[in-house]
This record gives C-alpha cells, structure tokens and sequence, in this order.
C-alpha cells in the first residue's frame, strides 16, 4: 500500500511540476531532463530488431528462439508483476508534451487527462488508475514475445538485452486532431 501512495505522490509531483513550469515558462529545464530519461527508458535495440527479422535456419535454431522468447517473456513478466509502473504522455504531434502545451498546441489538461499508474496483479491483469478518477480500475494485460499491452489499447514494445528490459514508446490519436506518444516508466527507477 505505501508503494502505491509513493507511486501516486511522484506522479502528481511530476505532473504538478510541469503544470507550474509552464506558468513560469520554465518548461526547458524539465523537458531536457525529462527527454534524457525518456531516450534511457525507450531506445530500442537495432539487433534485437533485426534478429527478430532473420529466420531460423534449423530445427535447433528454432527450439533454441522458442526458448529465448519464452525466457525474456518470463522475465518482462518478473519485471512487471508486483510492481507499480506510470503511464503519461510525453510528445504531442512529435513534439515534447510540456513545450507543446506551453505553445498551445496541445490541449492545456493533456498531462493530467492521459497520465495514470499501473499496478501488475499478474501477468494478466492489472490496476490502472487515472490521476483524475475516483476508482482504479481492473484491466487485462498480455505479454507476447515483444510487446506490453495495457487494457487491448495501450501497446509498448520492448526488447532484452541481458538482464535489462528496455521499453518502446507508444503512440496514437487523442481524438481531438492529435497524436499522443506515451511511455511506460518503472517508477523504481525515481
């Protein structure tokens, strides 16, 4: 319970900061920041890319790529379960959130709308809850071989090198005209 609260308080925290830089015009200083934690958590490996393009040349290679799938799926799974993640969006039409509200391009409640944290239950359910809503909420989730999806909507890629799990960012229509690009942030790692 007090992870939660924690996680709760460092999301309003973050999400605060950034509404009161954009009264100041102080936003630079956080985006520069922001992006380079953003880069650490979502840059995607080239070779892990390509492998997964190639194709097993033997039955060997094939039993041998079942198992490493399998094997990183345990271990996204292992990351995740039990853990508390955020959700938020950080680029407005490819431009960084904050700078894009600030220039009034994207709309000005764009952060606190579309923020939320996540709880993993189990490898196939988890607790969302919006900064704005009264209840969290229970969603399904599903764990492939490269991909976290967050109640059928939410879709971010990953890939493991090692013992790190790195996780892409997704993006889509906010409805409005927009396109909104999140990412998904063990919030262990602040």
């Amino acid at each position: 319970m007090r992870g939660k609260i924690m996680t709760t308080v460092l999301l309003l925290a973050t999400m605060l900061a950034g509404c009161g830089q954009q009264a100041t015009g102080q936003s630079g200083k956080t985006t520069k920041s922001s992006s380079n934690k953003v880069a650490r958590h979502t840059k995607l490996t080239t070779s892990a890319q390509s492998s997964r393009r190639s194709q097993p040349t033997s039955k060997k290679a094939t039993s041998s790529s079942k198992s490493a799938t399998q094997s990183n799926r345990a271990r996204v799974q292992r990351l995740l379960v039990g853990e508390d993640f955020s959700v938020s969006p950080i680029q407005y039409n490819g431009k960084p959130i904050n700078e894009a509200m600030d220039a009034n391009e994207a709309p000005q409640n764009s952060v606190h709308d579309y923020s939320f944290t996540v709880y993993f239950d189990s490898a196939n359910a988890a607790t969302i809850k919006f900064v704005s809503a009264l209840k969290p909420k229970k969603v399904v989730v599903s764990i492939t071989d490269s991909t976290v999806t967050i109640e059928d909507r939410y879709r971010f890629p990953y890939t493991v090198t090692g013992d790190h799990v790195q996780f892409g960012t997704f993006t889509e229509s906010n409805g409005q005209g927009g396109k909104l690009t999140y990412r998904l942030l063990d919030n262990r790692d602040h």
